[in-house]
Formats: C-alpha cells, sequence, structure tokens
C-alpha cells in the first residue's frame, strides 16, 4: 500500500528538520568534524595561505586547488553557520541524488508501486553511512550527486550538461575517474571529450582568485601532497580505513600492526595480490551489460574498495547497488532467496560495526577484520550474479 505524496513530502521535510536541530546541538561539540578540516581549508585558500600543508591541528586537505575555490565563500561566515549552510546543501544534494537514481534503476516508473517499500529498504540499507556523512560534513554526497546527475543527464541525452555534472564530480574527488573507461567502452567519445575539456576549465578557474602561477603551483602540489598525505603504512592499515588494500594489509601484511594476520607476506606481495584482485574486480564491473544500473552500481562499489583512505562513511558509494538489488527484489516478489539472503549478509556485514549498535571498542574490533569491506565484496558478488547470469529478457536503459 503506497502512502499519499502529499504525506510521504510532508514526512520527509519533518524527518530532516528533526535531523538538522539535532545536528545544532551535535556538531559543535564534536567542533564540526570532518568539515572542521574544509572551512578552515576555505578561510586559508580565502587569504591565500598554503592549503596543501602537514602544519596545523586539522586534518589535511586532499581536494582538487578547484574545489577549495568553490568552498572559500563558507569561510565568509561563522564556522557553525557554515556547517549549517553545507548541511542544508548536503540535504538538497541527498535529495537530488536519490531521485536521479530512482530514474535511472526504475524501468517500469509507471507502473510501479511499491515506491515506499523500495525507498524504505534503500535508506536503511546504507543508513549508518548517510547518517554519518551528514554529521560529519564530509563531501561524498556532493561527489555522489554530480556523478549520478551526470548519468541521468546522459540518459535524458543531454550530453553536454552530462558531461559538465561528471566533470564536476571527478573535480570534488578524483574517484570518480573510475567510470570513465566504462564510458569509453560504451563509445561515448565525444562525451568523453567534453568531459575532459570542463576538467581542463575547472583546473583553470582558481587561477581568478590567485593568478596564473600560484594556480599552476597549486595543482602541482595538490597531486605531490595526495600522495605523501594518503600511502604511508599507518594510513594503508588502520582500521577505520575499510579500502581494499587496507584489508589485504591487516590480513596479509607482515608489516600490519594487528594481530589478525592470516601469513606474513613482503609488502610487495601484498601490493600484487591488490593489483590482481582490482584488475579483476574492475574488469567484471566495467564489461557492458544488459542494465546499465549494475555497470555503474558495480564501479560504485569498486569506487569505495579502490580508494586508498576509504574511510567508513565513504561507502555511501552502496547504495546504487543497494537500491538495484531492492528493486529487483521487489520486482521478483523476494522470491530468489538467496539474493534476499546474500544482501541481508551484506547489511548485517557494513552495519554492525556502528558503535551505537556495538559500542565503541566491539565496533573498533569489527573494523579491524574489515567488515565493512567484506560486506561491499558480498554485495558486489551479488550483483555479479545478477548482471551475468539473469535469464530473463534483456530490458536494457541505453545511453544513445
Amino acid at each position: 500500500m503506497e502512502f499519499p505524496r502529499t504525506w510521504k513530502i510532508f514526512l520527509v521535510i519533518i524527518l530532516f528538520v528533526i535531523f538538522f536541530l539535532q545536528y545544532q546541538q551535535r556538531a559543535p561539540k564534536r567542533n564540526f568534524s570532518d568539515f572542521h578540516m574544509l572551512y578552515h581549508t576555505a578561510k586559508r585558500f580565502l587569504y591565500r595561505e598554503p592549503i596543501y600543508t602537514f602544519v596545523g591541528e586539522i586534518a589535511y586537505y586532499k581536494y582538487t586547488p578547484f574545489y577549495a575555490f568553490l568552498i572559500s565563500f563558507l569561510a565568509k561566515f561563522s564556522e557553525r553557520t557554515a556547517a549549517s549552510i553545507w548541511f542544508l546543501a548536503n540535504i538538497l544534494f541527498f535529495l537530488f541524488l536519490v531521485y536521479a537514481l530512482k530514474e535511472l534503476i526504475i524501468e517500469d516508473k509507471d507502473k510501479f508501486k511499491a515506491y515506499t517499500l523500495f525507498y524504505f529498504l534503500s535508506i536503511i540499507s546504507c543508513l549508518r553511512f548517510i547518517i554519518g556523512n551528514f554529521h560529519q560534513g564530509q563531501s561524498n554526497i556532493l561527489m555522489m550527486c554530480l556523478l549520478l546527475g551526470g548519468l541521468f543527464f546522459l540518459e535524458k541525452n543531454r550530453e553536454n550538461l552530462a558531461s559538465f555534472f561528471i566533470a564536476f564530480s571527478i573535480m570534488v574527488k578524483y574517484m570518480t575517474l573510475l567510470f570513465l573507461p566504462w564510458l569509453l567502452l560504451r563509445r561515448k567519445f565525444s562525451l568523453l571529450i567534453k568531459v575532459l575539456i570542463f576538467i581542463l576549465i575547472f583546473n583553470l578557474i582558481p587561477a581568478l582568485s590567485w593568478g596564473w602561477k600560484a594556480n599552476g603551483e597549486l595543482l602541482k602540489q595538490g597531486i605531490a601532497f595526495l600522495f605523501k598525505s594518503s600511502l604511508d603504512n599507518y594510513s594503508l592499515t588502520c582500521y577505520p580505513n575499510q579500502s581494499l588494500l587496507a584489508c589485504l594489509n591487516r590480513f596479509f601484511s607482515r608489516e600490519s600492526f594487528y594481530k589478525v594476520n592470516i601469513f606474513y607476506l613482503p609488502q610487495e606481495k601484498v601490493n600484487f595480490i591488490f593489483a590482481v584482485l582490482a584488475i579483476l574486480l574492475y574488469s567484471l564491473a566495467i564489461i557492458p551489460g544488459r542494465k546499465i544500473a549494475y555497470d555503474f552500481s558495480l564501479i560504485s562499489i569498486c569506487v569505495a574498495f579502490f580508494n586508498p583512505n576509504a574511510w567508513r562513511y565513504f561507502y555511501i558509494w552502496l547504495l546504487p547497488a543497494y537500491m538495484s538489488l531492492f528493486y529487483y527484489l521487489i520486482k521478483d516478489k523476494f522470491k530468489e532467496k538467496w539474493i534476499l539472503i546474500l544482501v541481508a549478509i551484506s547489511f548485517i556485514f557494513c552495519s554492525l560495526p556502528s558503535e551505537e549498535i556495538m559500542g565503541e571498542k566491539l565496533s573498533d574490533i569489527l573494523e579491524i577484520y574489515s567488515f565493512v569491506t567484506l560486506g561491499a565484496l558480498f554485495l558486489f558478488l551479488t550483483l555479479l550474479r545478477l548482471k551475468f547470469l539473469e535469464v530473463r529478457p534483456p530490458n536494457i536503459i541505453d545511453f544513445n
């Protein structure tokens, strides 16, 4: 049974208002969490101070100079006001993200009647990551909104807008570059050229504030700093990092500082295992399948897997996969029990390490054992089965 549209809109508004009020109480006590770094980077950029630096007590800025330019306007407000603006903006980004996913995944939009169940199961499956991104003030929701918005406009044959949004997403965080080879395999050559042109334009924009020479130095510093601040042994092994490489480091590397080793391999061999697995998983993800949704959902999981510093909340990138699978299950009336069981296992693995459920100590132990990574792997394998083994007549949404 579907609730009236007006009631659903009213309920969503009430939930977000409560969420916003709760954030107003919580954020100042936590020094605005990860947003604190964005805010102070915005101030540094505005006053032409170094943004790629190990000096200071804030977290390291690992984004592009263009993104620093984009958020620099926030420095004109107090940190509390800026954090509130960012929170409200994230609500809009998230709503558009969910809308774009719905448009891309649901094929029979007029006939499909279980929208309430579809949204409920999809949001609950990633609720831990969604709430975490809002509370931390991170940029993942914006990055996803832009990327999925680009795919949405591409499906609507609006290539210029699509290329703008996809390039914009890459300029927030580089990981969405993983979608470009898939678009290349789908022969979207003109789109890719436009994406590269927009990336070039975006990289030049900070020169409006810093000048051409200083902007060139910023670009060089940004790339070098990204490697220096992200690829040290601690960053690539510590338990908050749920990337595939961090998982392999904890279990297989003799340099691991956790007592969970299965083997004690040299780091070079662990890196080789990671490279082989990454190539295999990514190749399976980008091979064009019969359904666009399965392709971009698998690539979205790869975005989380391959991010060298995939802290737990970066796994909001599992949302497209959960939405694709729940749409399939609802259409199938939950008849395929194995699909349902695997999705449930994935949800348990990803959600169980929550401090609210297990407490801080046990939550840390579960993350040392890479529960989130393993949950994402279950999800990947489940989607892979549908991508290559679904026997029903194909119903492809293609980007023509």
